[in-house]
């Protein structure tokens, strides 16, 4: 019992994460919205964000960075810690 208990605990808690994450990453302007969502989120490389965005490489990961940048910016002005989101990396 003890086992499904932390199981559900683990569950429970990734859920909130990504509910919370997903609620900060709306806070952001779209273009760099939809390049962190594909790339942390759904998992595309540079290469396919780029074909889905029909924009160049360069410009996927300097949207990815600046997103992060500001992301990080809202997690800080939220007073929520990377390490409390630290599975998805941002």
């Amino acid at each position: 019992i003890a086992d499904e208990n932390n199981d559900l605990k683990k569950a429970l808690d990734n859920k909130i994460k990504n509910q919370t994450i997903r609620k900060l990453l709306n806070e952001l302007p779209e273009k760099y919205r939809e390049c962190l969502v594909l790339y942390y989120l759904e998992e595309q490389s540079y290469t396919e964000i780029s074909d889905i965005l029909k924009k160049s490489k360069n410009s996927i990961a300097t949207l990815i960075r600046r997103g992060k940048e500001r992301f990080k910016k809202i997690l800080h002005q939220k007073k929520i810690y990377n390490s409390d989101l630290n599975k998805n990396n941002f």
